[in-house]
């Protein structure tokens, strides 16, 4: 029969400590104790399942916490750099637009210019003599 103590271990908690004895009362009980085993060792097999699957929800929702307390900083890092992107793309834009208005007025410019060179400039073509 498996017995069962607490002993104190230190002051942080307790021991658990098994021990397997044996009476002459219990050795004549043939039929029972197999039963009674049985019943402690499902009970006992019961008690480190709960115990480790305690331990095991426990650590799986302290690595979910690190994960999502690392998702947040990621998401965090990722906000800071699209606002980054954001005002380089703005500034960009903006120097695009003011280069597109200097193209515009230079192409206006030469435009007028052509018109002005091809008023003042007589076509070789008319007053050649044949």
């Amino acid at each position: 029969m498996r017995n069962i103590s607490l002993v104190p271990k230190d002051s942080n908690g307790f021991e658990l400590t098994f021990s397997q004895e044996e009476t002459g009362m219990e050795r004549l009980k043939a039929s029972k104790p197999a039963a009674t085993c049985l019943f402690q060792d499902e009970a006992f097999n019961t008690f480190v399942t709960e115990f480790d699957s305690n331990k095991l929800s426990s650590r799986v929702s302290r690595d979910k916490g690190g994960k999502e307390e690392a998702l947040e900083a990621e998401i965090e890092k990722l906000k800071e750099q699209l606002k980054q992107v954001n005002s380089e793309k703005a500034e960009i834009t903006s120097k695009f637009e003011k280069l597109s208005a200097i193209c515009r007025s230079q192409r206006q410019e030469i435009q007028k210019l052509k018109q002005t060179l091809a008023a003042r400039t007589p076509s070789p073509n008319k007053y050649q003599v044949t």
